[in-house]
């Protein structure tokens, strides 16, 4: 599976149920605002609120089945980040640093980036139950999961973040928001000036988010939805 994204809550957790959590390349747990734990190679590793744990793939981890809390668990294959040369790049320095502390690491997320934690795992959950086999909304997927990547690796190279991600919390939504109009009107609208009015902005500026995010024209991703319709 290229990717995918569970909300675990070990209290009610099925013990016959797939309990690993190093099921690809990188594999990525956050936390809400409790503290939860989870078993890496038979030790208990404590997981505090607000935190980011990237575990590499040669670690055996799975659910601590004496946890209350719960948190978020995503994974995805190398081949699914690997769209880009800087993604390329930037992903195997990342596991890097990670093999480097023992094959797992943890980075605790400020209260500023608290917001799009939540709206990131809320997004990527959305994607994949709904939306997995569209090529739009993986292109999203990417675009979050990259955001989460270049800030849990300045978090640990420089120890400071002045620009988390190259989309904001406004900016991500309005994308999201894009990818759900193609989907319910490609068939009937090809106008880039329909998309725009129905979300209150300009040709324009969704022509230069669309560029930032995914590399594409706003034509483009209609073409897109029209040839590859969503299935719902």
């Amino acid at each position: 599976m290229e990717y995918g994204i569970q909300y675990i809550d070990p209290s009610i957790f099925i013990p016959s149920a797939d309990s690993n959590l190093a099921k690809s390349y990188l594999n990525i747990i956050t936390t809400d605002n409790k503290a939860s734990s989870i078993i890496i190679e038979d030790d208990c590793v404590e997981i505090e609120p607000h935190t980011v744990l990237i575990i590499g793939p040669q670690l055996n981890a799975r659910v601590n089945f004496q946890e209350k809390s719960p948190y978020h668990y995503l994974f995805f294959s190398e081949g699914f980040y690997s769209q880009a040369q800087n993604d390329s790049i930037l992903l195997p320095q990342l596991m890097g640093i990670v093999e480097s502390e023992g094959g797992y690491l943890k980075v605790s997320i400020p209260p500023d980036y608290i917001s799009f934690s939540q709206f990131a795992n809320n997004q990527l959950k959305q994607a994949f139950e709904n939306y997995s086999n569209s090529p739009l909304i993986k292109d999203l997927v990417h675009l979050i999961i990259r955001q989460i990547i270049i800030y849990v690796y300045l978090k640990l190279t420089e120890n400071q973040i002045n620009v988390v991600s190259p989309l904001t919390h406004v900016d991500n939504s309005l994308l999201w928001n894009f990818y759900e109009l193609i989907d319910k009107h490609v068939h009937k609208e090809k106008h880039i000036s329909f998309y725009a009015e129905s979300l209150k902005t300009t040709p324009r500026r969704l022509a230069s988010l669309t560029k930032k995010a995914v590399s594409k024209t706003p034509k483009e991703l209609i073409t897109e939805g029209h040839c590859c319709p969503i299935k719902i």
